[in-house]
């Protein structure tokens, strides 16, 4: 499949000793890599419910923030025009350095890397730093915060956005839920019911068949599939993660009358690719599970002549 670099948050998985995936990626290429993160890391850190001790040994908590409008580009990387807690300022976007002052957000166009910013198309409004994701939930955001203040309650659904100030790529609305473009575009035909059974993750298969950065078919909830063949020196199967397309098995020969090879981590734990005895990256798949049907007869077939069919 395509290869990409991605973004990950600083901080990790304590017990899984990991980082997790956040916004922004980049498709490989011959060229340099451009992606630096370093947007998509701050709007994350932003974001974050954070802890400090005070000076009588207790602590304070202080909540994430719901109302962040840096511009990250797709690839994570810094816009070279910020405005955030309504004032603006230039950055540069390798080092993420301010290379201006800072003024009102009422006075942006006075900015010198306002000129540089291309300020056109639909998800935009005018000339307006705002975009129109961003421009409704930070409406929603100071509203709410009003109108408590002064003791009324506001029930009204969040609207999700992505650092780049488009819309994120699941948009939910009583029970129906869409992957939409960053314009709020519906992509393709890929909707289903709202619920508790979708995947945190969905519609990142949709997206990136949206900006081309994919050609494959997604699952119904706009996610890869976890299930994949190819051709090359002869039919190889595998599982990838529907999250991300990144391959966690080893392969499989496809077979053409015999029972397909079983490709489930709970039968075959590979060390194809990592160390299995170190959690960090132990391998979870189960794209073709083994089920049991009769005494050791089961749905796939998980004998040696399987295990020797791994390729690396």
């Amino acid at each position: 499949g395509d290869s990409h670099y991605w973004c990950a948050n600083p901080v990790g998985d304590p017990e899984e000793k990991h980082s997790e995936v956040i916004f922004g990626k980049e498709k490989s290429s011959m060229e340099e890599a451009s992606i630096n993160c370093k947007c998509s890391r701050k709007t994350w850190e932003l974001a974050q419910e954070k802890i400090l001790p005070n000076p009588n040994g207790e602590s304070a908590i202080i909540p994430g923030r719901d109302d962040i409008s840096l511009h990250c580009e797709d690839n994570g990387n810094y816009e070279v025009l910020q405005c955030d807690n309504e004032v603006c300022w230039c950055i540069h976007p390798k080092s993420g350095d301010v290379v201006s002052k800072v003024l009102p957000e009422k006075l942006v166009r006075f900015l010198p890397c306002f000129d540089r910013m291309t300020i056109s198309g639909d998800d935009k409004f005018g000339s307006q730093y705002a975009r129109k994701c961003e421009s409704r939930k930070l409406g929603i955001s100071r509203t709410k915060k009003f109108l408590k203040e002064r003791g009324t309650i506001w029930n009204i659904d969040n609207i999700d956005c992505e650092p780049t100030g488009g819309f994120s790529k699941i948009q939910c609305a009583k029970s129906l839920c869409k992957c939409v473009s960053k314009e709020g575009r519906l992509i393709e035909s890929y909707q289903f019911a709202f619920s508790n059974e979708y995947p945190e993750n969905a519609c990142n298969c949709a997206r990136e068949i949206e900006y081309e950065l994919t050609y494959e078919q997604c699952d119904a909830f706009g996610n890869f599939r976890d299930f994949k063949a190819n051709s090359y020196g002869g039919k190889l199967e595998y599982c990838v993660d529907p999250t991300d397309n990144f391959r966690v098995s080893g392969q499989v020969k496809g077979r053409t009358n015999d029972l397909a090879c079983c490709l489930d981590s709970d039968v075959y734990p590979q060390s194809w690719l990592f160390d299995n005895s170190d959690k960090r990256f132990k391998q979870s798949f189960s794209c073709r599970k083994y089920i049991e049907t009769s005494e050791d007869v089961g749905t796939c077939d998980k004998g040696p002549q399987c295990t020797s069919d791994i390729k690396t």
